[in-house]
């Protein structure tokens, strides 16, 4: 049974229910809306007056109203009973008023509830961004990108899947409670025409996910659909999900060009022999104070932050990228892509020691921002647009981004590279409605690209902000699926797969965590997972190949934190470096620069995860991407809190 058929029983219910016996029967063609509730509901909490928010799961065109998916509905506390000695139940009486009925601000609509679901308990699917895969034509190894794209799951198109959609059931009524015990759903008979939600016995809670069913409080009486308001085409399961991509907007400024701040002798360093301490045998170190690197020691965070970071454009030249803290004017409030951060990137040359170049980026946010990308590359996102830059930090080619970046993803060989791009569905003072009351940064959708190794647009697919982003190996997608814990059990199952280019599934392997797993790729052509312990929390890894077998794993004290691991395809060999605390720090918990003692780093080949070198860095900087491993192996580059610390590999 298809939902539209729902709908109508749906609507039947809800019209004997609600309307006077002389009042004709809605259409037989609406279809109710369906949407999710944004955040866990607790009865003691809300107050009459107060509002929650849901989200529509999937696009609807009614009279007066098109929502699509997405879009936002604010729903209004009318009343509101705590369980307690005066009251053996509790209740809250919801009505819908309000909703983005095609536009990106809230607007009169009225809703009645209908009916009412638990989110889903059992297999919640993909946690992770589906990209569109490749179909016929030479879809090996050697020539990603080519073949017909589609989406990774061809019978679903890719906007609906993952999302909360209503259960498909027989016979639904209004009313309807399905899935959490004890409540019951009055259609339209409280006050303002709202719902009401009962629980005998106890509190009324439901949760983030909960379901809903809604339907028009008279499609009669709707105001008229406005003859300029653009009608989104349906949605329709089967389709590939690919759209065209939009050209960045005329009113788009394009980002600066790179403007040396110094010009060499004046900027060059050289470091003295046994002028610095070396950590643990370290070969050389280069001083980079008088450059305006001074890392802040104080500053809270959950995880390293994307401040600092390392890359070798060549086996002799080595990039140094940091926030030297200048102020950035800001007058009034910011502007959606002003420049958040200046991020100064210094072309240091090895041999010598010297700084050969150094330019400034201005970045519209605080996210990571440099990319390691196949034959000495680096991607970076510098103002509204991403560039490549190659050997003497030349710029090769530059992807003009029609948004704010969400995320960037390229495959360990470069031959694919995924861009998330965000399109925002509010206003902004929309935006800090469902912030303040989310308690964190609301969903928006994400537009993902996916460039070939020319940096050509090759498929374009849409997903949502809440999914994690795409981590790709050279055959295809690692995809992170996940299913809810069973009663009792804090930790959740999860299962790797791998969905290669020409669209084959493999099993990587089944594990449990306590936390969000943590899955990247790093050449040649690995893959690290991180996970947490069920029984204290602490963390583990794993480096894995593409066919699923274990080449390292490790398992870290609570005072480690950070792992991370990248790889060289040259030598063959990859690097994986662990932070040491100055006490435990549990998942999720914020700690500062100064909190990190140490930094471990172990080299291993990737053939067989052999031990070839180890060194340990104190007071190393509290970032992301602060170290790197020379192409063909050999030196190791690990950014301290004061210098660049270099190690010599005996890789043989």
């Amino acid at each position: 049974m298809n939902l539209r058929s729902l709908g109508l029983l749906c609507i039947a219910g809800l019209s004997a229910a609600t309307m006077p016996a002389e009042t004709p029967p809605l259409s037989p063609v609406l279809v109710p809306v369906e949407a999710e509730l944004l955040a866990h509901m607790q009865v003691r909490a809300l107050k009459p007056g107060g509002v929650l928010f849901a989200r529509v799961a999937i696009d609807w065109t009614g009279p007066g109203c098109v929502l699509r998916r997405g879009a936002t509905l604010e729903a209004k506390v009318v009343a509101v009973t705590p369980h307690s000695s005066a009251s053996s139940s509790s209740e809250v009486a919801l009505s819908f008023a309000r909703a983005q009925c095609g536009r990106s601000d809230m607007e009169p609509f009225a809703l009645v509830l209908a009916a009412v679901a638990a989110p889903d308990d059992a297999d919640s699917g993909s946690v992770s961004t589906d990209l569109p895969m490749i179909f016929g034509g030479n879809t090996g190894p050697s020539a990603p990108g080519s073949g017909l794209l589609r989406s990774s799951l061809a019978e679903v198109d890719p906007m609906l899947v993952n999302l909360h959609r209503f259960p498909m059931v027989a016979n639904l009524r209004a009313g309807d409670v399905l899935g959490i015990k004890g409540v019951t759903l009055s259609v339209g008979t409280g006050p303002e025409n709202s719902s009401v939600l009962k629980r005998n016995g106890r509190d009324l809670e439901l949760f983030q996910h909960t379901r809903f069913l809604l339907v028009p409080t008279s499609a009669t009486s709707a105001k008229a659909q406005p003859a300029d308001q653009p009608q989104p085409a349906p949605a329709s399961a089967g389709t590939s999900g690919l759209i065209a991509r939009p050209a960045p907007s005329t009113s788009d400024k394009p980002a600066e060009e790179d403007v040396d701040t110094c010009i060499p002798p004046a900027c060059s360093i050289v470091s003295p022999a046994g002028e610095d301490k070396a950590d643990n045998g370290a070969l050389a170190s280069i001083q980079i104070g008088m450059l305006g690197y001074a890392p802040r020691l104080q500053t809270e965070m959950e995880a390293p932050d994307q401040d600092e970071t390392l890359a070798y454009l060549s086996p002799t030249e080595l990039l140094v990228a940091f926030n030297p803290h200048r102020l950035v004017p800001r007058y009034g409030a910011v502007a959606a892509g002003s420049t958040v951060r200046v991020i100064r990137a210094a072309l240091v040359d090895v041999p010598s020691l010297k700084v050969v170049r150094t330019v400034d980026w201005r970045l519209p946010d605080m996210k990571q921002y440099l990319w390691a990308l196949a034959r000495h590359r680096v991607l970076v996102h510098v103002g509204n647009e991403l560039r490549v830059y190659g050997p003497g930090l030349k710029v090769e080619a530059r992807i003009a981004l029609a948004g704010p970046l969400a995320f960037v993803r390229p495959s360990p060989d470069g031959k694919i590279v995924a861009v998330g791009v965000v399109k925002e569905r509010h206003t902004a003072e929309l935006h800090a409605r469902l912030r303040e009351s989310l308690g964190q940064e609301p969903d928006e959708d994400v537009e993902v690209l996916v460039l070939n190794e020319s940096f050509e647009t090759i498929a374009t697919a849409m997903s949502t902000s809440d999914r994690l982003p795409p981590t790709l190996l050279n055959e295809g997608q690692v995809k992170l699926l996940v299913q809810s814990p069973q009663p009792g059990q804090a930790e959740k199952h999860y299962r790797l797969q791998l969905r290669t280019w020409d669209n084959l599934s493999r099993s990587l392997g089944r594990f449990t965590s306590n936390c969000t797993p943590d899955v990247s790729s790093l050449a040649p052509d690995l893959m690290l997972l991180v996970t947490c312990d069920k029984t204290n929390q602490a963390r583990e890894y794993r480096v894995m190949r593409a066919d699923g077998k274990l080449v390292l794993r490790g398992h870290s004290m609570l005072k480690e934190l950070g792992h991370a691991a990248s790889g060289d395809e040259e030598s063959k060999a990859f690097a994986v470096r662990v932070f040491q605390a100055d006490e435990p720090v549990m998942p999720g918990e914020v700690f500062r620069g100064a909190n990190l003692q140490s930094a471990q780093f172990g080299v291993y080949r990737s053939a067989d995860g052999k031990h070839l070198f180890s060194a340990r860095v104190s007071d190393p900087a509290a970032s992301y991407g602060g170290y790197a491993m020379a192409p063909g192996g050999g030196q190791l580059a690990v950014l301290t809190r004061d210098r660049i610390a270099l190690y010599a590999m005996p890789l043989n």
